[in-house]
């Protein structure tokens, strides 16, 4: 059997080489002979040496709580969890480790850091706490779930995001009255009332609209306003003459004299200078040579025959 091996690996040199990688670790010997027991079966997602390293070390941290390794056997037991789920990129690099360089989870982390941290994203600084502001327009909804952002990210006391929130909101914004006015111990206390703010404005609006919606439902029927009538100077007598014709008067000294004028079917007062009616139809004209008339000031010379 072993003469059948060896011809197999002569004929096809590249089968030796793969079989030499598989035997080949970079854990030292003393990892590598202590047996390992796992009561449960990790819950590790992989990594592929793509993305951001942390939250996998972060996972891989929290997983290995529940694998109960004993203290003798915690280094081989993490070593082996840490490298079953590494893929692509990350697991190619693993076997390029120098032989026998790792002797306990702290290297491989170690190892692990030096080569993957340029992957690691530009995660919110106390800066960016400090440079959120809510706007004149910005609703209170929408500042406070960008911050909640911000403030999970950044591993500060509850003092600094307390201090930051209430200098990010509007300056003239009820919300802001009322954190001035209270005190509050944790952050955790000022967004619940920062919810409870939201809750009720955003009730007030849903209330407005619903009694917005009945009152235009039994709103009064519009009033009917009356045309505008334009004035017209009325017509003070019905002329007979089949030929409309018209008649011009004149006063001369002391005396009123009519005279009779040319057809004239345009109407047009004299005394006003106006086409809104006729210097016959004009009543103040009227009134002016009645009042004369009266006074004696002027004597008008009938044009009927003398009756005998």
């Amino acid at each position: 059997m072993e003469a059948i091996f060896h011809k197999a690996t002569s004929r096809a040199p590249g089968v030796d080489l793969m079989l030499k990688a598989t035997q080949w670790t970079p854990f030292s010997r003393r990892l590598a002979t202590i047996p390992v027991k796992r009561a449960v079966k990790p819950r590790l997602g992989t990594y592929d040496g793509a993305a951001d390293p942390r939250d996998f070390l972060l996972t891989f941290g929290v997983v290995l709580g529940p694998l109960q390794f004993t203290p003798a056997e915690y280094d081989a037991g993490a070593c082996q969890v840490f490298a079953e789920h590494l893929t692509g990129a990350a697991l190619s690099w693993f076997p390029r480790l120098p032989s026998g360089s790792i002797d306990s989870v702290k290297d491989l982390v170690t190892e692990f850091l030096k080569q993957f941290s340029v992957l690691m994203e530009n995660k919110n600084s106390h800066a960016d706490l400090y440079a959120l502001t809510q706007g004149r327009n910005k609703s209170l909804r929408s500042f406070i779930s960008r911050f909640k952002e911000v403030v999970v990210s950044v591993l500060i006391s509850d003092a600094a995001p307390i201090v930051a929130h209430k200098n990010a909101l509007w300056y003239e914004s009820q919300f802001n009255e009322e954190m001035f006015l209270t005190h509050v111990e944790t952050i955790a206390d000022a967004l619940l009332r920062a919810a409870k703010h939201i809750e009720v404005k955003e009730e007030k609006v849903v209330n407005a609209k619903k009694h917005a919606a009945e009152t235009s439902v039994t709103a009064m029927p519009p009033t009917v306003t009356a045309p505008k009538v334009e004035h017209v100077e009325p017509r003070q007598h019905f002329s007979r003459n089949p030929d409309r014709t018209r008649r011009t008067f004149a006063i001369g000294e002391n005396k009123y004299i009519r005279k009779e004028g040319e057809n004239n079917t345009t109407q047009y007062c004299d005394f006003h200078q106006s086409t809104t009616h006729s210097t016959e139809e004009c009543r103040y004209f009227q009134t002016i040579l009645m009042e004369r008339y009266k006074k004696r000031a002027i004597v008008v010379e009938s044009d009927r025959s003398k009756t005998p």
